[in-house]
């Protein structure tokens, strides 16, 4: 053999030997490149199973999540996002900032009603067994021990997401709200439990929802205040789809206090006067226009057609129905700023 051809390998039983070089055994080294191999497979596999662990309990935590709200979805997160909408559309920035704003009052309002059923039904477990057997609680999807356990950490992760979103006193109010509501006392008489916890909570969910969307726009107050208010006082209609339920748990809501008629005929008179107050707190200082004129027609058709049916259909079952309308004309009310906003 010459001098160049004793520089290449030599093939033998499977190795390869090179001139200065140690033998490379080739099945030892596919054995480990095998190795290698089903080691990788392990680790994927056992992350592709964290994986899926991970998401079926983000799936199964969202789905208590609605499970527990959706009866309140029309009086938080609806209105929240429209009022974030009018604020973007006001603030007049990028799409990127709109979508940003807007996922951020998305986020906001669901943890801000999440937060507060959660407290509320771990409360009311045991009323809820006997009017409400289809709630997570006493359906059995969730035990009470583990919404106890989960009552802290929304509340935390409440705080910490309304402080990044650059709303950390409003988070904080409606922390406070939700306490005094359920371990104070205040969801046991129609003042504070109406005009305290619903018309204050109004407030700190629009106004937070404004300072997430458009943080750099002032902050439209007058609606603010007018809407929140205005619901505050309409949400007195509640009160009346279970009077016997709320005389056995020793609740002073209005018709226990003063009596059906009398409540039901206080409660028709603010509805009577509630456009005539939003005509003007909202609309009477921009003058005659169509869009206002708009505003006031629909505000005083919903709430008469409210009105009536609170004085004319008198049952538990009917006058469920009467509130749930209540949420659709706070939208309407809502929808109008997005359009005052164009």
């Amino acid at each position: 053999m010459d001098r160049s051809a004793s520089a290449f390998a030599s093939t033998t039983s499977g190795t390869v030997a090179l001139v200065g070089v140690e033998p490379l055994d080739l099945a030892a080294l596919g054995e480990a490149l095998r190795s290698s191999r089903r080691s990788a497979g392990a680790w994927t596999r056992r992350l592709s199973g964290a994986a899926r662990a991970l998401a079926t309990s983000i799936l199964r935590e969202l789905a208590l999540s609605h499970a527990m709200i959706r009866r309140d979805l029309s009086v938080t997160v609806v209105p929240a996002l429209l009022f974030g909408v009018a604020a973007r559309l006001a603030a007049d920035g990028p799409l990127v900032a709109d979508l940003t704003g807007l996922a951020g009052v998305a986020l906001y309002s669901w943890l801000f009603v999440h937060m507060f059923c959660l407290d509320n039904q771990i409360e009311g477990v045991d009323e809820d067994r006997l009017n409400k057997p289809d709630r997570v609680i006493p359906s059995g999807r969730l035990s009470l021990a583990d919404a106890r356990r989960r009552r802290p950490i929304v509340s935390a992760l409440f705080l910490a997401v309304g402080a990044l979103l650059g709303v950390p006193l409003a988070a904080a109010a409606w922390v406070l709200l939700t306490a005094l509501s359920h371990h104070a006392g205040w969801d046991r008489h129609w003042l504070t439990k109406n005009l305290g916890q619903v018309g204050l909570g109004s407030i700190a969910q629009l106004a937070a929802a404004w300072d997430i969307a458009a943080p750099t726009t002032p902050c439209p107050w007058s609606w603010v205040l007018a809407l929140s208010g205005t619901l505050g006082v309409a949400m007195l209609i509640q009160d009346f789809r279970d009077v016997a339920g709320d005389a056995a748990a020793g609740r002073r809501t209005l018709p226990l206090v003063v009596g059906d008629r009398p409540a039901r005929a206080l409660c028709v008179l603010v509805l009577v006067a509630l456009p005539l107050i939003l005509h003007v707190a909202l609309i009477a200082g921009g003058g005659v226009t169509p869009l206002g004129a708009l505003f006031d027609g629909s505000v005083a058709a919903l709430s008469l057609w409210i009105a009536r049916r609170l004085w004319t259909r008198r049952s538990p079952e009917e006058d469920d129905r009467t509130y749930r309308l209540l949420p659709r004309l706070y939208c309407v009310e809502l929808a109008f700023a997005v359009l005052f906003a164009l």
